[in-house]
């Protein structure tokens, strides 16, 4: 993944997420890449979305029971995308 990903999808809680980023920029540097050309990608918990933005995860799947759910992560992604 080090030497080819563009993007990385993870469907791991916040602390593995973090772990797996390091071991993810560790391979990176042996291969000479900077990790942040890799994207990540995550599905995560709601409460976890903060946390996993500041790790930074850009890419959400999101999982909507109705359309509030919906209108809620909208409200919580615009801010972050202006």
């Amino acid at each position: 993944m080090a030497k080819h990903a563009d993007i990385w999808h993870s469907f791991s809680d916040t602390a593995t997420l973090e772990r797996e980023l390091g071991i993810l920029a560790g391979h990176c540097a042996d291969l000479g890449r900077d990790p942040a050309e890799i994207e990540i990608s995550v599905m995560g918990k709601t409460e976890d979305r903060d946390k996993m933005y500041e790790l930074g995860a850009r890419l959400f799947t999101v999982h909507t029971g109705d359309p509030t759910e919906l209108r809620e992560f909208i409200a919580w992604r615009d801010p972050r995308n202006a």
